[in-house]
């Protein structure tokens, strides 16, 4: 008796599982809030910032290494028409704080510019304002392959991004890509340079991982 009910049990445990892996994955479908880094800390002379953020209520120390100026606070991040960062089905609100960049890379080793996290990130994200100009190509060029969810009218005008394997070239770009899977550093070259262009990095708040683990957690105590 006690085996059938074991084995029912864990039937249903399994059934709620797929059923929140399933509707998780839906969930992707759909624009979630994310959790964009606001509290940056800048070491100018250094070339260095901190900052962290939040996923699946785990908080998680961010480090920066490479060529900035300073915060880029929220007028940086204004969204026109079409809208850079929320046009897309991922993203559901835009960022507000990020990190200003100008100088170029040209003598610096490979990847100088480097985001490194105290613990992997799921599905990490980064929002590009005024990447380059109408008249002169910006590439980022990043160390690992990713997807551009969105491209539009922001801060610096309505320009474009071109991409090339992992490479990213702004003419007045606006726009915001995603890196897949458990990342736990991300970085890039930046070989010219302009008057300005920034980065912020966001974290989708919730991860299908996160939402599995919590609700096999409270299943497995309602049978205890």
């Amino acid at each position: 008796m006690k085996s059938i009910l074991t084995r029912k049990l864990n039937g249903l445990l399994l059934g709620l599982t797929i059923g929140v892996i399933t509707v998780g994955m839906i969930g992707q479908a759909l624009a979630d809030p994310v959790y964009w880094a606001s509290d940056w800390t800048v070491e100018t002379p250094d070339h260095f910032a901190t900052c962290t953020v939040e996923q699946d209520g785990i908080v998680v120390d961010v480090s920066y290494a490479g060529h900035l100026v300073e915060v880029a606070w929220p007028p940086h991040w204004v969204e026109g028409d079409p809208p850079p960062y929320t046009g897309n089905p991922v993203v559901d609100n835009a960022p507000a704080w990020g990190i200003m960049l100008v100088m170029a890379n040209t003598d610096a080793p490979e990847y100088a510019n480097m985001l490194t996290f105290s613990s992997p990130l799921i599905d990490p994200l980064i929002a590009l304002y005024s990447v380059g100009r109408p008249n002169l190509a910006v590439p980022y060029e990043f160390d690992q392959s990713f997807t551009l969810l969105s491209e539009g009218a922001g801060f610096g005008g309505n320009g474009y991004f071109e991409i090339d394997g992992n490479t990213l070239t702004g003419y007045e770009g606006h726009g915001v890509i995603q890196f897949y899977g458990a990342i736990s550093a991300i970085g890039w070259n930046n070989p010219v340079t302009e008057n300005h262009h920034g980065f912020a990095l966001g974290v989708p708040d919730e991860t299908v991982i996160g939402t599995v683990s919590k609700t096999w957690s409270g299943v497995k105590a309602l049978y205890r």
